[in-house]
């Protein structure tokens, strides 16, 4: 891939992996090609960009291996799996110390921990801000506020993750 010629021969660079929907087999005409090129970890950079190669939007991350880690930490701490989902799914597509391999193994204990039940106060503090976000959004539509399209949805939003961490998914 034209891509990695510029990446691939770089001494800070230790692998590659590709993932995403046209990996995995579902890709939609707006789909792009998600790209991890992982750094050794005594770089103290980091770049993100995209891409047109071919027609086809190559959106690209460049990240030591100690930063991907990082990502499934915060991930998983915010009940969210996508580094995790992009590197057990991915594609190896060089991997020169062998870190992807085991960032993939990484990925795949994570995906397997089970989230902390919310304790009686914190549950009790996340109630009221439901509350209160249910008081702002009536407010905002007896107001005939123009923003309220936005504030319904950011609402909406909040309450569908607060319900994803009450239920622990």
């Amino acid at each position: 891939m034209k891509h990695f010629e510029r990446w691939q021969d770089r001494d800070e660079v230790v692998g590659a992996l590709i993932c995403g929907s046209y990996v995995t087999g579902h890709p939609s005409e707006r789909s792009d090609i998600d790209v991890h090129i992982i750094l050794s970890n005594d770089v103290t950079w980091q770049e993100r960009g995209n891409q047109i190669i071919d027609g086809f939007l190559i959106e690209y991350f460049a990240n030591p291996s100690g930063q991907i880690w990082r990502y499934f930490q915060d991930d998983f701490n915010k009940h969210r799996t996508m580094a995790m989902v992009q590197f057990q799914t991915g594609h190896i597509l060089f991997d020169y110390t062998g870190i992807i391999n085991e960032l993939k193994i990484e990925a795949y204990a994570w995906l397997e921990k089970n989230y902390e039940t919310i304790n009686k106060t914190v549950l009790e503090i996340k109630k009221y801000g439901l509350w209160d976000m249910l008081d702002n959004v009536k407010d905002c539509y007896e107001q005939k506020r123009g923003d309220f399209i936005c504030v319904y949805h950011n609402a909406l939003a909040s309450l569908l993750m607060e319900n994803g961490q009450f239920l622990n998914v």
